[in-house]
């Protein structure tokens, strides 16, 4: 009895568990249908196919019902591979591979069956040609349901249109992308065991910072404050102070791994590979992302941050290196502990990739020294925190991001690619959200590809000027106290993007790029003074200091006030001297020779640069009435001598400067 109890409660469970039945609904009145239909397979495609290395190998997926594969058979034109007593459920992916063990490596959670296994009946010559073949998956009635061509490839284009997928190059695999229309535009060649990461939003403490201004001191904060873990992935690596913390962490005992890019564009400098084996030696775990015959799962590991305690995390723009201290970028600091958990899967999945990691080479060890941490400005605002992830989900949130504008637009970036003038891409969405209204700002990096910069610019402007937007580009002015501009940001409303990841197609599509969308109007309306400051053309006044500030003469004694030293990056237009001040310029020039009657009296001297920033000094003068005719002339004699040798220096520095000239 107890038996059969059991097997009612089975009875009534069970079908709720099995794929393809309807669940019981919530609304009154409505009675509950239990459907076994399954699919016709329509909805099974191929979704990658990797000809070599690393791993010959291809893969489906079921986006329908619970599909019966019984049958099914994936030909090359050549032979053929037969499944058989194989079902896939909606959303289940199935390999088929040459060697399951080196699939497994790039794909650990995908279930795989062995070519050459029972589970399968080949027939043919089945292989995969790497200069270019065709993938053709049959259902069990014999009718085509999916293909796909590659390469250069004999093979007439049944189910296809258009041209063949371009050559899928070693270390690469044909990934489907986008839909399916049976075409190439449904795929791209890319190395195969990317991440999939999908996107989140955290609420989050967040700690804005701009460099040069605190760039190296909030990573050394940061770094410091670390008890039991740290985690490090950078593009290039070669700051002291920022080696020697991590050093003096790993030596107390906290768990340090660095990842960084193995095969930089300009290749791996000896000071990033003796700061590397310092870190090592020290006791840090350190792994260079580098290709491996040929494979490489981003062309480069272009992203900037650190997880510390799976708590902090730190995102920025600039590398840690010399450029930390010159160069414009943006940074945040977010104190959330999901957010944390979250960039830590993005980073162990990098950091251990068993085909593209490998140890760096053995290079001399640095000296480094103990650091000096400073107090950094307190700047902590509680805000909603998106992380971004290149390739894995940048481009649609970029995009996504720009169609929300509604009020302002300030991009600040180190280039924009001239390709895309031509093109719908992320400069196109620039243009759109001008055309909605919203006030638009683009700043680029005048030393940078300043060229293509300016073609990018002038792009922008002429379709301002002619459909009349509030929009308008232009590159940094070269007085400013920066290197580059090396920032990848951008506010849109009251939410900021502090970034990795330069404006092209390389780093949306193919590099390793981490960014932060951090909605915040404290955050935004921080980052959007920087960069107001430095859309000015001339942010600074010039610099004036007069030779002295007060002096005491008598009556009939010229007094010289010298503003010669007057200087500003953009050149001194005038200077200009007030006597009272009054507001009436009494004399212009760079310096002025005057009596006084007697009594005090306050010059104000005012020095403008090209772009009329101002630069005032003040000078008080006391002149005493003479107490006799004697009196006076010794002191007119005795302080005309001053006066006299001043005037001659400035007449021999004017002699000198015209000679040069």
């Amino acid at each position: 009895m107890r038996g059969l109890y059991l097997l009612a409660v089975l009875v009534l469970l069970l079908p709720t568990t099995q794929f393809g039945l309807s669940f019981p609904s919530d609304t009154p009145g409505v009675q509950t249908v239990f459907s076994f239909e399954e699919s016709d397979g329509q909805d099974v495609l191929l979704i990658e196919v990797c000809p070599g290395h690393p791993s010959e190998h291809i893969v489906i997926e079921n986006r329908g019902a619970l599909a019966v594969l019984d049958g099914w058979s994936i030909s090359d034109g050549e032979g053929a591979v037969t499944l058989t007593n194989i079902s896939l459920a909606n959303g289940e992916l199935l390999a088929l591979a040459v060697d399951p063990a080196a699939f497994s490596v790039l794909h650990p959670m995908v279930r795989c069956i062995d070519m050459s296994s029972s589970e399968v009946v080949r027939s043919g010559r089945f292989t995969l040609a790497d200069q270019g073949d065709c993938v053709l998956l049959y259902d069990a009635g014999g009718v085509l349901r999916d293909s796909l061509y590659f390469g250069k490839t004999p093979d007439p284009l049944e189910g296809w249109s258009g041209s063949p997928v371009l050559q899928v190059t070693r270390g690469h695999a044909a990934v489907r992308v986008d839909g399916d229309t049976d075409t190439a535009a449904d795929w791209r060649a890319e190395p195969p065991g990317r991440s999939d990461v999908a996107t989140a939003t955290f609420r989050a403490a967040v700690e804005p910072f701009t460099a040069p201004e605190e760039a190296r001191d909030r990573v050394l904060r940061e770094i410091s404050l670390a008890s039991f873990s740290l985690k490090v992935a950078v593009y290039e690596l070669t700051d002291g102070p920022i080696t020697s913390a991590m050093c003096e962490r790993a030596r107390s005992g906290v768990d340090v791994e660095v990842l960084v890019e193995g095969q930089p564009v300009s290749g791996i400098d000896e000071r990033c590979t003796s700061a590397l084996s310092t870190l090592s030696g020290s006791g840090c775990d350190v792994k260079l992302l580098s290709s491996q015959n040929g494979y490489k799962r981003y062309d480069y590991l272009h992203c900037k941050y650190l997880v510390a305690d799976d708590r902090r995390v730190l995102v920025m723009s600039e590398n840690w290196a010399n450029g930390l201290m010159q160069n414009r970028g943006w940074g945040a600091v977010c104190d959330d502990r999901q957010l944390a958990r979250h960039m830590t899967t993005v980073f162990d999945q990098d950091f251990t990739g068993p085909i593209d990691v490998r140890e760096p080479p053995v290079a001399p060890i640095l000296d480094v020294g103990p650091w000096a941490a400073i107090n950094l400005p307190y700047r902590r605002y509680v805000a909603e925190v998106a992380p971004i992830v290149s390739p894995d989900n940048a481009e649609e949130q970029y995009v996504e991001l720009l169609r929300t504008a509604d009020r302002r637009l300030l991009v600040q970036v180190l280039y924009i690619e001239e390709d895309w003038i031509a093109q719908e891409s992320l400069l196109s969405e620039l243009t759109s959200a001008a055309a909605r209204g919203v006030q638009v700002r683009v700043l680029l990096d005048s030393a940078w590809s300043s060229k293509e910069n300016l073609r990018v610019a002038a792009h922008l402007n002429e379709a301002a000027d002619a459909a009349g937007w509030d929009l308008e580009a232009k590159l940094i002015s070269p007085y400013h106290d920066l290197g580059i501009v090396h920032n990848k940001g951008m506010i849109i409303d009251d939410v900021a993007v502090v970034s990795s990841l330069n404006w092209c197609d390389p780093a949306l599509r193919d590099n390793r790029e981490i960014g932060l969308a951090i909605t915040s109007e404290e955050v935004s309306d921080y980052f959007a003074e920087v960069f107001w400051t430095d859309w000015c053309e001339d942010p600074f006044p010039p610099s004036l200091e007069l030779p002295w500030y007060d002096c005491i003469v008598e009556e009939n004694v010229p007094v010289v006030i010298d503003a010669s030293n007057a200087s500003d990056a953009s050149g001194i237009s005038r200077v200009e001297f007030d006597l009272g001040p009054d507001g009436i310029v009494d004399w212009n020039g760079t310096s002025w020779s005057v009596m006084l009657p007697a009594g005090v009296h306050v010059v104000s001297v005012t020095a403008y640069d090209a772009f009329n920033n101002t630069a005032v000094r003040s000078c008080t003068i006391e002149v005493l009435a003479c107490s006799d005719h004697e009196n006076g002339f010794r002191g007119a004699v005795l302080l005309a001598v001053p006066a006299v040798a001043v005037l001659a220096i400035l007449s021999l520095k004017r002699i000198i400067e015209k000679r040069n000239h």
